[in-house]
């Protein structure tokens, strides 16, 4: 009797260490590879994984909630730096403004145009005029401006292409912009006042007609040897990320993909979101997901700071600096205005404070959040070096 009773015991932990080996097999990334694009590495439902990393990790989280002043402070108090302001006045007209912080002096754009972009040294800011015939309300022109921090005008030029969108600055000297012919982009050199289109080809672009284009632009690297755009292949929507000179796909998602990409300062990697996680993709296609499992997946508009050292973004409304040099994020209990979706966080230029919402200025050296005091009807939209 106690003999069968060891053998049918035997028998079940037998069954049982089986199953239990079972349950703790890892799933094998999926590794796609095509004669014609080559290695693509494609994520699975809910994860993006280069089949070269081991099992998913992500950044060490730690939660630092930041001391906020109560009081309301003059944004000349805290920091520094010069500031476009979008001004409503009451004629139902906007103006743009430039703010020296410190001085408190307003410097008006010579001409009223969109949000624009601040070149990479913080010394430069591009907006594109457009000119209407006021009669059939139609655009007749294209101007692109640059100034300075006084809005002294740098550099000034028609631009021989209807365009979408704001400029964007590749370095100091060249500017992009998306053309009507999306995915076509015209790039002004501003030393050589040359302007030429380049076109290359993207495999199922999506041109969704939203307007402006796309759910997002397609966002090249500052190199203009990269590109991530949103593509669509009947039905299979996502991200992919595409060499241009050996025109493979280094990474795609086949899930749908939340928010446009932002590329690092050196053009090296680039932030993208979906399927609520935050990944950081490199040169070769490896794929680095921030967010742990343990974590709600709710990422939202990266950023990355002017010394591409930080990205900060939102998660569940949070604000999240992620540091690249140790792979910490820290949530900083920093809630956002609430916005689908929200704003990307606004980096000072030396890359050590943020403002979020126009009504909190985040101190990452103090370790303290400020409450700042109203600029009367003005948006905050972007954040340069001011002129000795």
């Amino acid at each position: 009797m106690k003999n069968g009773f060891c053998f049918i015991l035997s028998i079940c932990l037998f069954l049982l260490s089986g199953c239990a080996k079972n349950i703790a097999t890892p799933v094998t990334p999926t590794l796609v590879s095509t004669a014609t694009v080559g290695k693509v590495i494609v994520p699975t439902v809910t994860h993006f994984l280069d089949a070269t990393l081991a099992p998913r990790v992500g950044a060490d989280f730690k939660r630092q909630c930041l001391h906020v002043e109560q009081e309301n402070v003059a944004i000349k108090d805290i920091t520094s730096g010069t500031m476009l302001l979008f001004l409503y006045i009451q004629n139902a007209q906007s103006q743009n403004l430039l703010l020296n912080i410190e001085s408190g002096k307003e410097y008006k754009l010579p001409a009223l145009g969109g949000e624009g972009a601040v070149s990479p040294s913080r010394n430069m800011f591009a907006y594109i005029e457009q000119i209407h015939d006021a009669q059939n309300d139609v655009i007749v022109n294209n101007i692109l401006w640059v100034v300075d921090a006084r809005a002294d005008v740098l550099f000034k030029t028609p631009l021989n292409r209807e365009y979408l969108g704001a400029p964007r600055w590749l370095d100091d000297n060249r500017l992009i912009m998306d053309t009507s012919e999306y995915g076509n982009l015209l790039v002004v050199n501003l030393s050589t006042r040359e302007q030429q289109v380049i076109s290359n080809e993207l495999p199922n672009l999506d041109t969704f007609p939203f307007p402006g284009g796309p759910w997002w632009r397609v966002e090249y690297s500052p190199n203009l040897k990269w590109v991530i755009y949103y593509y669509n292949d009947s039905g299979d929507e996502g991200a992919v990320l595409r060499d241009i000179e050996s025109k493979r796909d280094l990474w795609k998602s086949v899930n749908f993909d939340e928010g446009k990409p932002a590329w690092s300062p050196d053009g090296q990697e680039v932030a993208v979101v979906g399927e609520g996680q935050l990944y950081i993709i490199n040169r070769s296609g490896k794929a680095q997901p921030v967010l742990d499992d343990m974590l709600i997946h709710e990422a939202q508009s990266p950023s990355w700071s002017p010394d591409g050292q930080q990205i900060a973004f939102w998660n569940k409304n949070s604000l999240i600096v992620l540091n690249r040099q140790t792979n910490i994020a820290v949530d900083l209990c920093i809630p956002g205005n609430g916005a689908i979706p929200l704003s990307p966080a606004l980096w000072s230029p030396d890359s050590q404070q943020i403002i979020v919402s126009d009504s909190v200025l985040v101190d990452l050296q103090r370790k303290t959040a400020y409450k700042i005091k109203e600029i009367t009807n003005a948006t905050i939209f972007r954040w340069m070096n001011s002129l000795p």
